[in-house]
């Protein structure tokens, strides 16, 4: 099966910071690039709940990943435990009783200590969920309308 790039280098450039400090939190952290990488540095406040992370901006035109069977990411974390995080639009017809926007599907890992990370993670491993909590299993991520990506530390 064929590869596809979605982030390298000056495709980051638009991806941001969203933080714990949105909900009251204390938790910082900064996005940044270089001509290869997104970097991704702060500190976590773990005081209610804290998370930081960076999020790509929301696709208009959703990508369609029903090709593919996952996505691959390679990372420096430092040992970290992180969680990767995809939103999806609905089809104008789809009805559930979820806000738009506020599903995301979400795949927690750890990472190497010293090393870059090469994971692999298939669709079926994503697990719904609205503000970190779990959703009923019955929920499927629509890979072919992929909207947002997001790294998540929490």
């Amino acid at each position: 099966m064929s590869e596809l790039i979605l982030f390298k280098g000056d495709q980051f450039s638009a991806w941001r910071t969203l933080n714990d400090s949105i909900m009251g939190g204390q938790s910082r952290a900064t996005c940044s690039i270089d001509k290869d990488s997104l970097f991704f540095s702060g500190e976590l406040v773990e005081q209610n709940g804290g998370f930081v992370s960076c999020i790509s901006p929301s696709i208009d035109k959703p990508i369609d990943l029903s090709r593919y069977s996952g996505l691959r990411l390679k990372l420096f974390g430092s040992g970290l435990h992180l969680k990767f995080a995809l939103g999806c639009k609905k089809n104008r017809f789809t009805f559930s009783r979820y806000p738009l926007g506020n599903v995301k599907w979400v795949f927690s890992f750890p990472t190497l200590k010293s090393q870059t990370t090469d994971l692999f993670i298939p669709f079926h491993k994503f697990e719904a969920a609205i503000r970190a909590q779990r959703l009923e299993k019955s929920l499927q991520l629509n890979v072919n309308r992929i909207s947002q990506f997001q790294l998540l530390y929490s």
